[in-house]
């Protein structure tokens, strides 16, 4: 499996999924997106390496559903940080 360093957890585990399933992932060169490749090799998507919105990953679920990719259930929830009381 290839290293996404560098992207939100969310968008990560979404390629780790697609992965997975059999999918090419790339670092497009000068653009700053993963490209999402089948096993012919033809284009299906392109998802953001650093996204400036802090609903990336619905938009990248969105924009895999709507390119007819699998897609994961369930989101990818941070835990909240736990609060110490003095």
């Amino acid at each position: 499996m290839a290293s996404y360093r560098g992207t939100t957890p969310e968008i990560r585990d979404l390629l780790e999924h697609l992965d997975a399933a059999g999918y090419t992932i790339t670092l497009a060169a000068g653009s700053g997106h993963w490209r999402i490749e089948d096993e012919t090799g033809a284009f299906r998507a392109a998802l953001p390496l650093t996204p400036s919105s802090n609903r990336a990953g619905d938009r990248a679920r969105n924009t895999l559903r709507h390119a007819g990719l699998p897609v994961p259930s369930g989101k990818h929830h941070k835990p909240k940080a736990k609060r110490s009381h003095p």
